[in-house]
């Protein structure tokens, strides 16, 4: 389980997204490599980040309220219908942010014999921009 910047240093991956530093006015983006000076539990501090190993099916969501909260989704177990893209705010080069909705198959509480699908949360699946000759979204 991930609870400290210091455990997501020990993340090893290629690794696309952002990390929001409180004290930036924009985001840091992500192509590869975590950049080590970033990650921290003092401050600046992460407010907000967004991770996608697309090797490894892993994205992490981490965002702090009063104390650091990191979701980890392992899109592998997980059957989606397909990607929500949202318009990126202050994320320099970026035109859409992209999600994936998580859904696990688990006993159903009233027919256990039964599976179910329950929604788990949405996971950063990378950035998109928009193709003006089609306006359907690419990835970036």
């Amino acid at each position: 389980m991930i609870t400290r910047t210091d455990d997501i240093k020990q993340l090893t991956g290629n690794y696309i997204g952002y990390i929001w530093m409180s004290d930036k006015a924009q985001a840091l983006l992500i192509n590869g490599k975590l950049p080590e000076s970033s990650l921290q539990d003092h401050n600046p501090f992460i407010i907000e980040g967004q991770l996608y190993d697309e090797d490894n099916q892993h994205s992490y969501a981490i965002r702090h309220d009063g104390s650091l909260i990191i979701t980890r989704y392992d899109l592998t177990e997980s059957s989606s219908t397909g990607d929500v893209s949202y318009v990126a705010h202050r994320i320099e080069g970026k035109e859409y942010i992209a999600f994936r909705p998580v859904w696990i198959a688990e006993a159903d509480p009233i027919t256990p014999e039964y599976e179910t699908m329950v929604y788990k949360g949405k996971a950063f699946v990378g950035f998109y921009h928009v193709d003006q000759k089609s306006s359907n979204h690419q990835p970036s």
